[in-house]
Parts: C-alpha cells; structure tokens; sequence
C-alpha cells in the first residue's frame, strides 16, 4: 500500500471505506507474480485483489462471489474523470485536507473521498474513482448591449399592448429605469435592470431644440 492510500485510510479511522474498485498500480508486486495470480486489470473478467495473512494475488471472480474482495479498475475507469462535486453540496463534516491556512494548496486536484474526507491528488492516483472539488468560476458581470435608436427597431413595437416605456411627460420610464427592445416584438421599462445583456436598451431621449 503506498503512502497516499494509506493516508487516506488513517484520516478515517472510524469510517468503512467503500471500495468501488483499486487501480492496478496499487497492487503490490508480489501479488502480480503470485503463482495463485489468473487476472490483471486488462483481463476480460471481475479481477480481484485477494489477501490473507501471509500473501496476496488477483484471481476472476467467475463465479460472482468474491464481492467482499477489491475488483480492479478496467483501463477504461482508471482514465474516466467523475464530474466534480459543486462544494455547496459535500458536507460541513468532511475533513479538509486540501486547504493550509486558507489556501487551496491543490486547486485542481482536490478530490472528495466517500464525502467525508477531501484530499490533494496531485499524482491523479484516485482518478475516475473519486471526483474533483469543482472549483469555483467566478462569473462575468452581464454587459450592457448597445443601445438602438427609435428608428432601428420595429415600428409596430411602439404601439404594442405591452409596451409602457413613455410617461406622460414623455420620458422613458422612471429614473434610472431603461426602456428595451424586447424580443424584437414590444418595449417595455426593465425596472429592475433584470435583462441587462440579454435585450438592447432604447438610447436616452435627446429632444430637438
């Protein structure tokens, strides 16, 4: 057992890990050329990793009753990436060993262990059995759209049942409000500048004088 699983398995003293399946290159060297050994982890049957007191070897589980026993990972699972896991969603227990003095001393290989444990991978050693802490994308401010004169949009918008831009007075909309071209079909007065971005604003009324 190397020095990363065997981390692992001491920050959870009082947790059963589940195994989902052990990676070839953790399986020590006597037991690939053990004389019980029938299966590696590119052989076309459950291949699993059986140990007793004084040897260990891999064996197919033709039979399908060695479930107690780790089955090797297939090439195919050593190479998937789990999707990560957003951190709103692992637990406030879990152990965090990714992080030193608030800094992410891992940040795009910290990996969450049967949800109680995060860990840096940085050798990749628990890829496509564990999955990645998603790390957080900070998200761009909505930009404004360029604005479109009264005789770039559609004139029957002006007089659409929806559209309530002009006050009596004239203006658009209330102070500070835009006025948008929405969906190319009526304008109407985005109080609460939700569709910043996603639909033009009308450019500020310059009366003639």
């Amino acid at each position: 057992m190397n020095l990363f699983n065997a981390l692992i398995l001491v920050s959870l003293p009082t947790v059963a890990v589940a195994i989902d399946c052990m990676q070839m290159k953790q399986v020590p060297a006597s037991a690939r050329i053990h004389a019980n050994t029938t299966c590696d982890s590119r052989t076309d049957c459950d291949c699993r990793y059986i140990a007793d007191e004084d040897s260990s070897w891999l064996q197919c589980d033709d039979m399908g009753d060695m479930s107690s026993f780790p089955r090797l990972c297939t090439p195919e699972e050593t190479s998937r990436e789990v999707d990560c896991k957003p951190f709103t969603e692992i637990s406030g227990e879990a152990i965090d060993l990714c992080t030193e003095e608030g800094n992410n001393k891992c940040p795009d290989a910290c990996r969450l262990v049967n949800n109680v444990l995060m860990v840096c991978d940085l050798g990749e050693d628990l890829k496509g059995t564990y999955p990645l802490v998603c790390q957080d994308v900070p998200i761009e401010p909505a930009r404004e759209i360029d604005c479109l004169n009264l005789e770039d949009i559609n004139g029957g918008a002006l007089f659409h049942p929806q559209s309530n831009c002009w006050n009596n007075d004239g203006s658009y909309c209330s102070e500070h409000k835009k006025c948008r071209y929405i969906a190319d079909t009526f304008v109407a007065c985005d109080n609460g500048n939700n569709f910043i971005g996603l639909y033009p604003e009308l450019c500020p009324f310059v009366p003639v004088n």
